[in-house]
């Protein structure tokens, strides 16, 4: 009866090691979604920026006139 007791105790701290090893990994996958967010936040807020300074650039182009000279 100890036996299967010790065995038993071994099995359980060997489930809390892992549930302790799984924990952390996934606060290292929390974490590292979180830079990634970050991230894509700041090339979407570049990318409206660069969108902005397109069409003003785009405007400014507009107000002249080229003509070809073939």
């Amino acid at each position: 009866m100890e036996n299967v007791s010790s065995q038993l105790n071994e099995k359980m701290d060997v489930i809390y090691s892992i549930s302790e090893q799984s924990s952390s990994v996934a606060e290292e996958v929390s974490a590292s979604s979180q830079d990634q967010l970050e991230g894509i936040s700041q090339v979407n807020e570049a990318a409206v920026q660069l969108s902005d300074i397109a069409g003003e650039l785009q405007s400014q182009v507009g107000q002249y006139r080229f003509e070809d000279s073939y």
